[in-house]
């Protein structure tokens, strides 16, 4: 007999499951184990040895098993759905109203989705684990995880950002199921939190990862395409781990710092990375553009945008507090009972209040209060402070406090964004003063004094967050100093010239 707390705990998964491993309408012991072993997998308090043990009982090839399969499937369904040409792509957009629903099938994706987590979970602190996806069966799962990106960004054009909001059906009804835009950038961002776990301070997987025919360019679409494909909210981490990746790729591995160098990318790519005074981009002479000076555009973007922040950034503080003085400077003084005549004054215990019998004082409630339990001997309760600044706030006082967060939060994205593109550039020619002589050009008129700024800013953040490692902080303190001296070299270069 079934203990009832069993039968419960079996009714909350299947209730709480996403089903994309158990079918509610065909509910099996099989699916049920699946769901169960999948959750613990993705226990952050898992032991070491538990991780061991997925890979020595098999349990890692059943895994890239069940990601090829399921790949193959949704490659088979792509060729199928998708148009072959550019023509058939403009007509299944105009065609398209479910916002891509159609084009592909949901369960597999979040499949796949899913099973990435578990093997984030499952390589993190056994290094062992990762090197067996890399070499298991020819790196068969590096193909279909490159094969799968690639699948992504073809689906996501025919996708539009638009979340599909379905009622509820019932009480144990989660949250609005996800869009297909949403479910497609999400797989793409845990392929790539997989590929920076396994290539983290590893140089051969790092070479392994860059021979993968076409996986580079397809990160660099991560970078320069994907953001413009996806929603909003999730630009900004697909930015960063974009990026992050392909520090790791470059930053150990000759072999990699040589083929991204090759890379090209369409100019329609830059075409939104104009911002100020910027420049159209220098093509190739084959109408592309060589991937470092995409790189510097993308950089010249986000630090122009950071410095133009109107709260943290260089000069838009300057200009809005130049602003400010202007206005200040044309204000009329304000005489005294005009102070009133907006309705409400504030003072200590109390406010005054313009009624149509003249100005009246209205006492604060916590002083109310207490007077009343003195004159009726009550116990004496604590009262909370009703002078919580925020609950004292208007509604156009809250608007101009979350336009205010929003554009900090705005410089901090820019920052970063510019941060680790400074990063991709300073692994690229590290140690290669031609290379950066060769690419300082690009950053005129301040050359190197911009990259340097964001990179010591990040420098600063990364030892306040303790969000890198003593080898990262290495590796970044040393590229700030290339670029220093590369500045320098530079500018007594042009004094001498000059002279």
């Amino acid at each position: 007999m079934i203990s009832p707390l069993f039968n419960k705990k079996i009714k909350e998964i299947i209730q709480d499951s996403d089903e994309s491993v158990i079918d509610k309408k065909d509910i099996t012991i099989k699916s049920l184990c699946s769901e169960a072993l999948l959750r613990y997998t993705l226990r952050p308090s898992n032991p070491d040895w538990f991780r061991e043990e997925i890979r020595l009982r098999g349990g890692l090839d059943h895994i890239i098993s069940t990601v090829k399969s399921n790949i193959d499937f949704i490659s088979n369904k792509a060729s199928t759905s998708l148009p072959p040409n550019e023509e058939s792509k403009q007509q299944l957009n105009n065609e398209t109203t479910d916002g891509g629903e159609g084009l592909f099938e949901r369960k597999h994706f979040c499949i796949v989705n899913r099973i990435l987590k578990v093997l984030d979970k499952g390589i993190l602190d056994c290094p062992s684990n990762g090197t067996y996806l890399v070499t298991y069966q020819r790196a068969l799962l590096l193909k279909s995880l490159s094969t799968l990106m690639k699948l992504c960004q073809r689906f996501l054009p025919h996708c539009p950002p638009t979340p599909v909001c379905k009622p509820a059906t019932s009480n144990h009804s989660k949250s609005p199921e996800a869009s297909p835009n949403s479910i497609l950038s999400e797989v793409v961002k845990h392929i790539i939190k997989l590929f920076i776990n396994i290539s983290n301070d590893n140089e051969w997987v790092s070479s392994r990862i860059g021979k993968e025919e076409g996986l580079l360019q397809t990160i660099v679409c991560c970078v320069f395409d994907v953001p413009k494909l996806i929603e909003e909210k999730q630009k900004y981490e697909m930015y960063i781990l974009s990026l992050s990746l392909i520090v790791n790729m470059v930053e150990c591995s000759a072999a990699n710092r040589l083929s991204f160098a090759k890379i090209t990318i369409s100019p329609s790519s830059v075409e939104s990375l104009k911002y100020g005074n910027s420049t159209t981009m220098i093509t190739d002479g084959t109408d592309h553009i060589k991937i470092m000076d995409a790189l510097i555009q993308l950089f010249k973007y986000h630090e122009m945008k950071a410095r133009d922040n109107e709260i943290l950034g260089q000069d838009g503080v300057k200009r809005a507090a130049k602003a400010i003085k202007q206005k200040d400077v044309n204000k009329k003084p304000v005489t005294g009972l005009q102070l009133f005549e907006n309705g409400c004054h504030d003072d200590v215990g109390g406010h005054w209040k313009m009624s149509d019998d003249g100005l009246e004082w209205i006492p604060s409630e916590t002083e109310t209060t207490t007077e009343h339990q003195l004159t009726t001997n009550q116990p004496r309760k604590i009262v909370a402070n009703s002078r919580n600044p925020e609950s004292n706030l208007t509604t156009e006082e809250r608007k101009e406090m979350n336009e205010t967060l929003d554009k900090a939060n705005d410089h901090l994205e820019n920052t970063m964004v510019a941060s680790y593109v400074g990063l991709v550039v300073g692994c690229m020619f590290r140690g290669n003063r031609a290379a950066a002589n060769n690419i300082r050009p690009l950053l005129q008129p301040e050359g190197f004094k911009p990259m340097i700024i964001v990179l010591k800013k990040m420098l600063h953040f990364m030892s306040l967050m303790e969000g890198m490692s003593k080898k990262g902080e290495a590796t970044l303190k040393e590229i700030i100093e290339d670029l220093e001296e590369s500045e320098a070299s530079a500018n007594n270069r042009e004094a001498i010239t000059n002279h």
